[in-house]
């Protein structure tokens, strides 16, 4: 029985491109070895800090960054191979990060600047994986492919950021090495495990796009619906950069290893139900599923404002990181279907598309922090973090009207 059940899911699997199956393997890498530089990232950056505002500004910088090197390297795809971009951009993110280790200090406009040189081989990496996706995939078959990429999430998320701070935690109780050496110890193992992704996927065979634009100009209405998703999604998405850690080490009051183990336990029970959905859920049924993680989302993210306290924290967080991929997977398929759609799109201008998203998704996650910065200064922490969670959770139910039309299309 499960050796059929598993062939037939290896079938299918199998059903998927070659270039999509390589995206995939490149993807597993990838996320094996984020958590090195965001979440342990993040910690590093509190343990440095006297509070929550430095680490904000990182992210301002990266916000900032990642629409301008989406743009320069649809400049670049006229002369590089789209292939070359995208390992260029994974092998060079651990080296991006080396830098914040080796400072003595760290100043906000420091934070800021190496949170925009961050962003540039992560510029790299995204808009070549979003190009390679769209072009590798097709609408009846994306689904299974984004809820495989949520379940690699969901599954190294279960492993590596315990793994991670098991290293940290008991190395530094054991006195066997310092902070400074594990952090940099970690990313130079960073840097290796990404050009090990690279590696896998410069082997593919992928034609390199011809552009003829990077900026849309003129688009249609549903275009700017798209618009309006992207904004209020990056304003939730933005915050959650650093959010989950904040609650984390000021609320619940670990460090390292108690980030790294709460990680592993959202993911142990999100990965089966998530894959299962992909498998089974039809085009017209991502609104409901939109909806539902939505609704979760609120309801944690009330409790959490009206008590900021242990229980609801540990709630808001572990649910932040499920609901939170639950709506990339409802979403992100009904944002290529746009552009699928669109009259003006095909392979030569999906591009432009991919830039334009960009640009609008870090729109929002630049308001959402800066909102977040004011409120940390003219409130109390606890106060702003419930404000934060509240006004970052509600708006997402007017993504859920315009998603329902525009995935009727």
């Amino acid at each position: 029985m499960f050796k059929k059940r598993l062939y037939r899911e290896l079938s299918h699997f199998m059903t998927l491109s070659d270039n999509a199956r390589k995206m995939l393997y490149s993807t597993t890498i990838y996320n094996a070895t984020y958590p090195l530089l965001g979440l342990f990232t993040n910690t590093f950056i509190l343990r440095q800090s006297n509070g929550f505002a430095q680490i904000a500004f990182y992210y301002v910088g990266q916000f900032i960054s990642l629409p301008i090197f989406f743009y320069l390297n649809g400049l670049l795809l006229k002369y590089i191979p789209i292939k070359k971009l995208y390992v260029f951009g994974l092998t060079s993110l651990g080296l991006s990060t080396t830098l914040l280790f080796y400072l003595p200090g760290l100043s906000p406009l420091l934070l800021f600047n190496l949170g925009f040189v961050f962003s540039i081989p992560n510029s790299f990496y995204w808009a070549n994986r979003h190009f390679i996706t769209i072009s590798s995939t097709l609408d009846n078959n994306r689904d299974y492919y984004v809820a495989m990429e949520a379940v690699i999430f969901t599954i190294t998320g279960l492993i590596f950021p315990s793994l991670y701070g098991l290293i940290l935690h008991y190395g530094l109780e054991g006195n066997l090495y310092s902070v400074g050496f594990a952090y940099k110890f970690l990313i130079i193992l960073a840097t290796f495990f990404f050009s090990t992704g690279g590696l896998i996927f410069s082997k593919s065979k992928i034609p390199n796009p011809k552009m003829e634009k990077v900026f849309i100009g003129r688009c249609s209405k549903k275009w700017w619906r798209q618009r309006i998703i992207e904004t209020i999604h990056g304003f939730k998405n933005g915050v959650e950069f650093f959010l989950p850690t904040i609650i984390i080490t000021s609320i619940i009051g670990g460090r390292e290893g108690t980030v790294g183990a709460m990680q592993s336990v959202v993911a142990m029970f999100s990965a089966g139900f998530i894959y299962v959905l992909g498998r089974k859920i039809k085009v017209k049924q991502r609104p409901k599923l939109l909806l539902a993680s939505i609704f979760s989302l609120i309801i944690m993210s009330g409790a959490f404002a009206i008590s900021p306290t242990l229980l609801p924290s540990i709630i808001y967080v572990l649910g932040l990181s499920v609901t939170s991929t639950l709506i990339w997977q409802s979403l992100n398929p009904i944002i290529y279907k746009v552009i699928d759609t669109e009259e003006d799109s095909n392979p030569t201008n999906n591009y432009a598309y991919i830039v334009d998203r960009e640009l609008f998704l870090n729109v929002g996650r630049i308001i959402g922090t800066v909102i977040f910065l004011l409120l940390i200064k003219y409130l109390k922490e606890d106060s702003a973090l419930g404000i934060i969670v509240l006004l970052s959770s509600l708006p997402m139910l007017i993504t859920y009207k315009i998603a329902k039309k525009l995935n009727q299309v």
